[in-house]
């Protein structure tokens, strides 16, 4: 088992001062909110995902998910009623 933290509880942070203080006081990883980087989880490019992979790597901090995908993307659901 790991221990993690969610980026999201250090708003105002920078992705690499949250990393880095996670890492330094005994979290194995850290669980991204998507929203922290942009409203849409797809308009998150390749690149950024990219340098948020590689800050984890250099700081020694795993990545363990994401989630609340669409906290901020209005008009979207996980479910709903209408088809289209």
């Amino acid at each position: 088992m790991k221990f993690g933290i969610c980026n999201e509880i250090f708003e105002g942070w920078t992705m690499e001062d949250t990393m880095a203080y996670a890492a330094k006081t005994g979290y194995d990883c850290l669980e991204i909110a998507p929203f922290t980087i942009s409203n849409y989880v797809t308009d998150i490019s390749a690149a950024e995902r990219q340098r948020v992979k590689d800050l984890a790597t250099k700081i020694g901090i795993e990545i363990s998910g994401i989630h609340w995908v669409l906290v901020k993307a209005e008009g979207m659901h996980m479910t709903h009623t209408d088809a289209s």
